[in-house]
C-alpha cells in the first residue's frame, strides 16, 4: 500500500516537473515532508525497503533547478 502511494506521488511529482506547472510548490511541500518522514521512518528500522526507494529517486527524480534533464544523486 506505502509502496503504491509512493509510486503515485512520484509520478505525481515528475509530471509537475515536466510541465512546469504552477501548482506545483502545492505539491513539493507535501512530497518533502513525506519524503523526509520517510527517510527518519527507515533510518530507524534500518530496512532494506529505504535503500531501493533511495536507488529509484536517483535514478528517475528530476532536479528543480535543472529542469527534467538534470538528476539528484546521493
Amino acid at each position: 500500500m506505502l509502496e503504491k502511494l509512493w509510486q503515485l506521488l512520484i509520478l505525481k511529482e515528475n509530471k509537475f516537473f515536466n510541465s512546469r506547472c504552477l501548482n506545483y510548490c502545492e505539491w513539493a511541500q507535501s512530497l518533502m515532508t513525506l519524503k523526509m518522514l520517510w527517510g527518519i521512518h527507515t533510518l530507524k528500522t534500518g530496512s532494506n525497503v529505504q535503500k531501493k526507494w533511495n536507488l529509484m529517486l536517483c535514478q528517475s527524480q528530476p532536479a528543480a533547478v535543472g529542469g527534467s534533464s538534470a538528476m539528484i544523486e546521493r
